[in-house]
C-alpha cells in the first residue's frame, strides 16, 4: 500500500530562547520566520565587502548560492525540504504514472579523490558488531557499511534534500536507528540571525531493520526555526527516552516523540549522560554549560570562575569518559577568533570543580558554530581527542594539544572512538586511525556524497570531465573509473574543456575566478586568467563560441569577453541595471547573439563579438523568478529556452521563438520545485529535445510528446546542479549537488518487452514502459519513498518471489507505451494476457 501524503506529519510551535555573546559583535538584526531574504543579503553582502577577512564569509556565500534561487523574489524564509518533498510526492501521486519514462542512470563517482568527497555531519557504530556503521551526510542522506567501512550502501529513504545531523541507535537493539534530519552544524548566520540553513529538518525518520525501511516519527516540523538541529540523545536503558538540542531549547520526549516537551529553551548545541547515571546529564550552549539531576526534566546553568572566559565563546562541546564517570570535559571556541579554552572537571561538572586547562592551543583551528568535535579514549580518561577545523590530540587531560591532522581533510564535524579506532568526520569523508592519529586510512571510498556545482566533459574522450565542487575544488575524471584526481583547490565552479584541444582546460573558483592549463587539467597547471571587474557570482559562468575556440566569455558584474583564450579581456558593457551574472549561452548558428541572465534579468547582444556590443533588455512576458538556465537552439539562435527556479507552479521553463520579444510557457506537469539548469539536445529532429535539472531529478520532453518525462530511472531524487550532453556517444550526465556524478543513455524510443528478476535494480523510484509485456520476479525493497511503475501495452505478469510492499508503491498499468526505457535488461519471456500476483489472477489498473 501507499504511504499516504501526509507522510511527514506537520507540527507547528514557536519557541523562543535569546542569548546574547558581549563579546561577538552585532553583525546584523535579529530576525525570525518570514524574514526578507534580500535584506539578509544585502547586510551580510555589505559586512562582507567592508570586512573582507572576517571570519564566516564561505559558509555565507555557500548559502547566498543556495538559497537565492529558491527564496526569489519574496525571501521568505521556509523548509524547503519538506516544501520539496510534498512538491515531489505530489507528482508522484497525481503525474507521473501518465507518463513513464526512464533513463538508465549509473553512478560515475568520485568515490575516491584526494580533495576528500564531501561533508559528513555525523557517524554511528554499532556496539555490538563495530563492522556496521552509519554516516549522515549533508545532502546526500545517510549510508551504511556492514563491513568496517570499505564499502557502502545508500540506506536513506527517497526524500530529496535530505541532510543528517545526527544518527543514534537504539541501546536494546542496534538494528533500530534513529535519523535526526536536517543540517546539524549551523554558521552564526543560521542560528543567530535567521536561522535558515540550506537543507532544512523534516524532524526524525526511525528504521526498525537497521536502514532497510524507514518510517516517520511525530518529531517534525513545518518552519525552519523549530529547529536548527545539532544533535540527539537516546537514554541508555530506556529507548522511549530522548533528546534533541537545537537553536530552540532541549526537547524531551518519553514515548519515542509521540510528545514533547521543551524542558529547557534557548540556543543549545550539546548533550551528555553521566556514564553509568543518566540521571546526571549535562548540556551546552554558545557560552554556559548546564547540568540536571533528574534525568534533563529541569536544567541549571553551572558556575564556576575558571568558565568566566566561556563568555567569549559562540559554541561549546562537551565530552564524558566512559571509564571515569566523574570526568566532563568542554572544549570551547569561537567563531571568529578560533579555540577558547579547554575545561575539566573531575565531580560531574558540579559548581565550582571546572578547572581551565588550556585556553592557547593554536592548533585546533577555527570557524567553531560550523565544525567542532570532542570525544574521550574510553579505556584511559585522560586521553581526549577534539577539535574546530582541525583534529588533535592531547594525552594529559587537555592540559597541551598536538595536531594528528595527517590526511584528515579540514573542519571536523563528528568523532568516535570504540575498539582502540578513532573515527573522525569532516568535510573530505570519514578517516579512521587505529594508532591515536599516527597514521590515517580514509573510509570514505563509495559513498556518493560530493556537491558538485558544475560539470563539463568533452566528445573526444567519453569518460573525462571536470566538476567543480564546494569545499573539494575541481575535479577531474580521466578514465573509466570512479576515483578522481584533484585539478585544482578552491571551491571549483564553472569548467570549460577546449574543444579544440582537449589538454586546455579553463576552471573556475569562487566569485569569479578562471584559470587556464594547458597540460590536460594536472594539479598545480593552472594560471590565473586575471579577468577584470571585481568579484563575480559565488559560483560565475563561463561559455567557449563554439565557432572560435579561443574567443571565451565570462559573467561577473559585466560581461567580459577574450578573443585569444583568455590573454587579454574585453569589457562588452552589459546592461548596467544588472547585478552579478549568473548564465550566459550563444547561439552556434549566430555566434554574434548572446543571452545574459542576472537573478530574474534576461538580455540579449546581436553583434556580441564586435568591438562595441549593445544589449537589448528581454523583460516581458517572463515571470519575477530567478533564472537558473538559458539554453539556445545551435540551428536557429532566435529560439531560446530558460528555465527559473523557485516554487510557482507552473513556472518552470519558458521558450522564445523570436529572441526573446515573447515566451511560450513549457512548464507543463513538471512539479513544483526549483528547477536548476537546461540542455538543448541537438537530435537532428528538430522538435526542441530539452532536458531539465530539478531539486528532485531530471525531467525530458520534446514537441512530439508535448509535456515533460521522468528521467530519472537509477538516480536519487537528488537536486541535479548541472547538465552536460555528449552526442559522441548519446549520453547525458548530471552532476549533483550532494550525491556525486550521475550518466544515461539519452531519450531514444519505446521498447517492445521488458524482464525483471531478483538481479534488477530493485529501489529508488523507477520508470518502467513498453509497448507489448513486462513480466517480473524482483523483490522490491520496502524503503519509505520506494516507488516502481509499470506500463505495458499488453500484459504485466508478477510471477515467484515478485514483492511489493511496506512503505513501498508499485502500480502496473495497461495501456498504449507513451514513452521509452533504455534501461539495460534480460530477454522477455512470453506475454500473457493478465496480470499475476502471488498466484492470483487480478486485472491492472486501467
Amino acid at each position: 500500500m501507499r504511504p499516504s501524503a501526509g507522510i511527514i506529519s506537520i507540527v507547528i510551535f514557536f519557541l523562543i530562547g535569546t542569548k546574547i555573546s558581549l563579546s561577538q559583535p552585532v553583525l546584523k538584526p535579529e530576525l525570525t520566520d518570514g524574514s526578507d531574504f534580500r535584506k539578509i543579503q544585502h547586510d551580510l553582502n555589505s559586512f562582507y565587502e567592508a570586512n573582507p577577512t572576517f571570519k564566516g564569509y564561505k559558509q555565507w556565500k555557500r548559502k547566498e548560492w543556495f538559497l537565492e534561487p529558491r527564496l526569489y523574489p519574496e525571501g521568505k524564509m521556509e523548509n524547503l525540504t519538506l516544501k520539496t518533498w510534498h512538491a515531489y510526492d505530489h507528482y508522484m501521486q497525481t503525474v507521473a504514472d501518465t507518463r513513464s519514462t526512464h533513463g538508465s542512470w549509473s553512478f560515475l563517482g568520485p568515490t575516491q579523490c584526494a580533495t576528500g568527497l564531501g561533508r559528513l555531519n555525523t557517524v554511528a557504530i554499532d556496539p555490538t558488531n563495530s563492522a556496521v556503521i552509519y554516516v549522515g551526510s549533508s545532502n546526500g542522506g545517510i549510508w551504511k557499511s556492514t563491513n568496517g567501512g570499505i564499502t557502502w550502501s545508500n540506506v536513506s529513504p527517497v526524500i530529496p534534500l535530505l541532510s543528517i545531523a545526527d544518527i543514534k541507535l537504539s541501546p536494546s537493539d542496534p538494528d533500530v536507528v534513529f535519523i535526526l534530519t536536517g543540517d546539524g552544524d549551523p554558521d552564526p548566520d543560521e542560528t543567530a540571525s535567521h536561522q535558515q540553513t540550506e537543507v532544512t529538518s523534516i524532524g526524525i525518520l526511525k528504521s526498525s531493520d537497521g536502514g532497510s525501511t524507514w518510517y516517520p516519527t511525530n518529531f517534525s516540523f513545518d518552519h525552519p526555526s523549530a529547529i536548527v538541529p545539532t544533535k540527539m540523545l537516546i537514554h541508555p536503558t530506556n529507548v522511549n527516552i530522548q533528546f534533541v538540542v537545537n537553536a530552540t531549547g532541549i526537547l524531551r520526549t518519553e514515548n519515542q516523540w509521540s510528545t514533547w516537551e521543551v524542558v529547557s529553551p534557548g540556543l543549545f548545541y550539546d548533550i551528555e549522560f553521566k556514564p553509568g547515571n543518566p540521571n546526571t546529564m549535562y548540556a551546552s550552549t554558545d557560552t554556559h554549560i548546564f547540568r540536571s539531576e533528574n534525568n534533563g526534566e529541569t536544567w541549571l546553568p553551572v558556575y564556576d570562575i575558571d568558565l568566566s572566559d566561556l563568555y567569549d565563546a559562540t559554541r561549546i562541546e562537551l565530552a564524558v569518559a566512559p571509564n571515569n564517570a566523574n570526568v566532563v570535559y568542554a572544549l570551547a571556541g569561537n567563531w571568529f577568533g578560533g579555540f577558547v579554552g579547554f575545561y575539566l572537571s573531575e565531580d560531574s561538572g558540579e559548581n565550582n570543580t571546572w578547572t581551565l586547562q588550556n585556553s592557547s592551543a593554536s592548533t585546533l583551528g577555527k570557524y567553531t558554530n560550523y565544525c567542532i568535535a570532542l570525544v574521550v579514549d574510553p579505556t584511559d580518561w585522560t586521553d581526549v581527542f577534539g577539535g574546530m577545523q582541525w583534529i588533535n590530540k592531547s594525552t594529559n587531560e587537555g592540559t597541551t594539544w598536538v595536531s594528528i591532522v595527517g590526511t584528515v581533510h579540514a573542519d571536523i564535524h563528528d568523532a568516535a572512538y570504540t575498539e582502540g579506532a578513532l573515527w573522525i568526520c569532516c568535510d573530505g569523508g570519514l578517516y579512521k586511525s587505529t594508532n591515536e592519529g599516527t597514521t590515517w586510512i580514509e573510509y570514505s571510498a563509495g559513498l556518493a556524497i560530493t556537491e558538485i556545482y558544475r560539470i563539463t566533459g568533452t566528445p573526444e574522450d567519453v569518460n573525462r570531465y571536470f566538476l567543480g565542487c564546494q569545499d573539494n575544488g575541481t575535479m577531474r575524471r580521466d578514465a573509466a573509473t570512479s576515483v578522481f584526481d584533484v585539478a585544482n583547490g578552491s571551491d571549483g565552479t564553472t569548467c570549460t574543456i577546449d574543444y579544440s584541444n582537449w589538454d586546455i582546460v579553463y576552471a573556475g573558483v569562487q566569485n569569479g575566478g578562471f584559470l587556464k592549463s594547458t597540460d590536460a587539467g594536472d594539479n598545480g597547471t593552472f594560471v590565473d586568467l586575471s579577468i577584470p571587474g571585481g568579484d563575480g557570482a559565488w559560483v560565475s559562468p563561463m561559455i567557449m563560441d563554439q565557432t572560435n575556440h579561443l574567443r571565451l566569455f565570462v559573467g561577473k558584474t559585466d560581461v567580459f569577453r577574450s578573443d585569444n583564450g583568455g590573454d587579454s579581456w574585453l569589457d562588452m558593457n552589459a546592461p548596467v541595471s544588472f547585478l552579478f551574472m549568473n548564465c550566459l549561452a550563444q547561439g552556434t548558428s549566430n555566434p554574434n547573439r548572446l543571452y545574459v541572465s542576472s537573478e530574474a534579468a534576461l538580455a540579449r547582444s546581436d553583434n556580441a563579438t564586435s568591438g562595441s556590443p549593445t544589449w537589448v533588455i528581454i523583460s516581458d512576458p517572463l515571470p519575477d523568478l530567478f533564472i537558473s538556465g538559458i539554453a539556445v537552439d545551435p540551428d536557429n539562435s532566435a529560439h531560446v529556452f530558460v528555465s527559473v527556479s523557485g516554487y510557482l507552479n507552473g513556472a518552470k521553463v519558458y521558450r522564445s521563438y523570436d529572441a526573446g520579444s515573447t515566451w511560450i510557457d513549457l512548464s507543463g506537469s513538471l512539479p513544483n520545485v526549483p528547477t536548476n539548469c537546461i540542455r538543448f539536445h541537438d537530435n537532428g529532429l528538430a522538435n526542441d529535445a530539452l532536458y531539465v535539472g530539478t531539486d528532485v531529478g531530471v525531467f525530458y520532453r520534446d514537441n512530439d510528446l508535448d509535456d515533460w518525462i521522468f528521467f530519472s530511472n537509477g538516480m536519487p531524487a537528488t537536486n541535479v546542479s548541472d547538465l552536460y550532453i555528449n552526442t559522441a556517444n548519446s549520453t547525458i550526465t548530471a552532476g549533483t549537488y550532494g550525491r556525486g556524478l550521475w550518466r544515461s543513455s539519452l531519450y531514444t524510443g519505446c521498447v517492445t518487452d521488458l524482464t525483471f528478476n531478483s538481479s534488477s535494480a530493485n529501489s529508488g523510484v523507477r520508470f518502467y514502459s513498453v509497448s507489448n509485456t513486462i513480466t517480473s520476479s524482483t523483490n522490491y525493497r520496502n524503503d519509505l519513498g520506494t516507488e516502481i511503475h509499470y506500463s505495458a501495452g499488453s500484459s504485466i505478469t508478477l510471477i515467484t518471489d515478485f514483492e511489493a510492499g511496506g512503505y513501498s508503491f508499485f502500480h502496473g498499468t495497461i495501456g498504449a507505451c507513451p514513452d521509452i526505457t533504455t534501461e539495460p535488461l534480460n530477454s522477455p519471456l512470453s506475454p500473457t494476457s493478465i496480470l499475476v500476483m502471488n498466484g492470483m489472477n487480478k486485472k491492472a489498473d486501467d
